[in-house]
């Protein structure tokens, strides 16, 4: 995958796609960097950026993540190796979800328009602890130009009318650099199983940066750089899909009854850095930061006071086909606030051929969880009535207090080395209950843990191997009413070839879990108090192998690039048993959520100025067995997308995209709540301008 400028040379373009960047700083272990050259997707290529512009389902599969599908206007959920618990969720080094550890259910992941490139580390991240114990997914967000005057600005349109505009624009003086991006979403889907109504999805996203370099008469070279981030989200998604029968109707819709359901989003994040660079090689990196985002959501949940089931829905669907009489419909009304903030330190200093990298982080964060009732009169002409509203009370809130300490020799040998890494983290948690409701208990505890590390590596010429042991450990969250922290064995053995035009990357993995922390996510069909509870498996083993491939076929006038991340999980309960989040499991059976195969693709022709370029995800299938929907499952999918872009000139350019080309009913949610779409196909026209 391309990680430089673009150039309209063919020959430049092909060496470009898989020219691999190094990280700034840090004493990457030989895992890590054999992960920065296998597991990494450059966003802002012109090849490239058509076809994932602002979604990030595909490029997170590319950068070596297994993605859960997900439905239109909603974030992408993500597990590593079967764990869905402490994977980090970062950009620029700081944690994107504004409460990760109060409220591990929630799952955010960024605009890609504002992002430069998407990066993975496979194991337990020393560096990050508990948080990115079970793997670590990094977005590097778009960057000062080095220009006097830089950017780009984008507009698309698709075949309903629906938009996506954005721009960023940067530039450099003598003193400071600065930036400004935009970025604003509208689409809209016809939904309703008789009376139609417009579910619009609609999404606004701002940064702003400013930067500057030593001061005048400093004795080190240093930057500061400021960032803040503004998020505002409207979804109208529901939980409440289709009967089997409808869906084979027509699987693009949803009930009339979930006309009001809805999600509000506004998040906002500050953040300083400063990096400064000491004597004798040592750099440090710091960053303080302060983000929140509070939520508010409309969710139909019961008829006639009954959670809603596959019998509630048989009842919902027959009205909708002959509405007689009228019905009483009830939705939970949420009111939350997230809010967290942190400052961490990492130094990375060079003794000889050796180097050692330390840092620490302290994490505070804070979730307050308010809960409410509307009821709804459903007549028959279709049409929801409001009958009452019960005020939003507080529920409870959760404090976590977060301190990390970490350390990461690497020690060079010739072609030989040896990374010792370890980390201790200590988690003080609070849950104070404000009302009896959901089976929602108080919860005051302290918990420590220890994660240490060892590699031995070998690296000559094209090749590196290395083998790897870790322990990995993240802290129950305020919802684990056992209060048992997620612990597991991790084992990797690496090897990787790369050139200037070819990168092969396999990595072989056993992960032994004697403990694992189950959440309900989105896509699986959990009641409200689920939602608020982390469960526990005692005995989960994960074997499995991933395979990256990055060539070029370079000739005189063209060039092919192709791309393959293939990954093979046999994640399997240990033990059999039950809880409330997926019911009954038994011995030697695949998690429901991780899906066997999981293969990404991507390849093209660049003609001149001309690029064709197209990119697959396939997915074996998935359980999503939860205590309400029987084990029912999702059959294995594919989801292509194409784009074709002609450069009229170096600064301009136009594009044609087409999602979900092979136009697929795509299944992102199979339960007693129905089966909802991801979408059909779609197709955009869009202009990019490079200045």
């Amino acid at each position: 995958m391309s990680k430089s400028q673009f150039s309209l040379s063919v020959i430049a373009s092909a060496v470009l796609f898989v020219c691999h960047s190094g990280s700034s700083f840090a004493a990457t272990s030989v895992t890590a960097s054999m992960d920065e050259s296998n597991n990494t997707v450059v966003l802002n290529q012109p090849q490239t950026a058509p076809l994932h512009y602002r979604d990030s389902t595909i490029p997170l599969a590319f950068s070596g993540m297994t993605v859960l599908p997900n439905s239109h206007g909603q974030a992408t959920d993500v597990t590593h190796r079967g764990a869905m618990n402490g994977i980090a969720i970062t950009q620029d080094r700081v944690s994107f979800s504004p409460s990760p550890y109060a409220a591990p259910q929630l799952v955010l992941q960024p605009n890609l328009a504002l992002q430069s490139k998407i990066s993975t580390l496979s194991l337990s991240d020393v560096t990050k602890g508990g948080m990115g114990a079970f793997g670590h997914v990094n977005y590097t967000s778009a960057q000062i130009s080095s220009a006097e005057l830089g950017g780009r600005a984008n507009i698309e349109i698709n075949e309903n009318g629906d938009g996506h505009v954005g721009a960023i624009a940067s530039g450099l003086n003598k003193e400071y650099g600065m930036m400004l991006a935009v970025d604003y979403q509208n689409t809209a889907q016809e939904i309703g199983f008789v009376s139609g109504f417009d579910d619009e999805q609609t999404q606004t996203d701002i940064m702003f940066k400013i930067n500057a370099d030593s001061l005048v008469g400093a004795r080190n070279p240093q930057q500061t750089e400021f960032m803040y981030q503004y998020t505002n989200s409207d979804s109208g998604f529901s939980n409440i899909g289709l009967t089997a029968q409808d869906w084979a109707t027509n699987p693009g819709t949803r009930y009339s009854a979930t006309q009001n359901d809805k999600q509000e989003g506004q998040r906002h994040k500050y953040q300083v850095s400063h990096i400064v660079d000491l004597t004798g090689g040592t750099q440090m990196v710091s960053d303080f930061y302060y983000q929140s985002y509070d939520e508010q959501k409309s969710q139909l949940n019961s008829l006639d006071g009954t959670f809603i089931g596959l019998s509630e829905l048989q009842t919902i669907a027959d009205f909708d086909m002959n509405p007689v009489g009228s019905n009483n419909l009830s939705s939970m009304l949420e009111d939350n606030h997230y809010a967290g903030y942190g400052l961490q330190t990492e130094g990375t200093s060079q003794y000889g051929e050796h180097q050692v990298t330390y840092g620490a982080l302290y994490h505070s964060d804070k979730a307050e969880m308010k809960f409410g009732q509307q009821d709804w009169l459903w007549s028959d002409d279709r049409s929801l009535s409001s009958i009452n509203v019960d005020k939003a009370v507080l529920a409870y809130v959760d404090d976590v207090n977060v301190l990390t300490t970490t350390a990461d020799a690497k020690l060079n040998y010739g072609a030989l080395s040896f990374n010792l890494g370890l980390a201790f983290e200590n988690v003080s948690t609070t849950r104070e209950v404000s009302t009896e409701a959901y089976g929602i208990e108080a919860a005051d505890f302290s918990d420590d843990g220890w994660i240490p590390s060892i590699e031995i590596a070998y690296a000559t010429g094209a090749w590196k191997a290395a083998i790897a042991a870790k322990q990995a450990w993240s802290a129950a969250a305020a919802g684990n009413a056992t209060q048992q922290a997620q612990e597991s064995m991790q084992y990797q053995l690496g090897l990787t070839y790369q050139t200037d035009t070819l990168n092969l990357g396999v990595n072989i993995y056993m992960q032994d879990f004697d403990n694992q922390h189950i959440s309900c996510m989105w896509s699986m069909a959990c009641d409200y108090s689920q939602r608020y509870v982390q469960e526990n498996i005692e005995d989960v083993s994960v074997n499995g192998v991933d395979v990256s491939a990055d060539y070029q076929f370079a000739f005189d006038s063209f060039a092919i690039p192709i791309s393959i991340q293939y990954q093979y999980s046999q994640a399997e309960f240990g033990e059999s048993g039950t809880n409330d989040l997926i019911g009954l499991y038994v011995e030697g059976e695949q998690l429901p959520w991780v899906p066997e195969q999981q293969l990404a693709l991507s390849s093209g022709i660049i003609v001149g100025k001309f690029s064709f370029m197209a990119q697959g995800l396939y997915q074996s299938e998935l359980g999503y067995a939860t205590a309400f929907n029987g084990g029912q499952q999702i059959d294995e999918q594919w989801k292509v997308d194409i784009a074709a872009n002609y450069h009229i000139s170096e600064v301009h350019e136009i594009y044609l995209r087409v999602e979900n080309v092979l136009d697929e009913d795509l299944v992102s949610q199979q339960s007693s709540l129905g089966i909802s779409s991801q979408g059909e196909m779609l197709s955009y026209l869009g202009y990019q301008a490079r200045f």
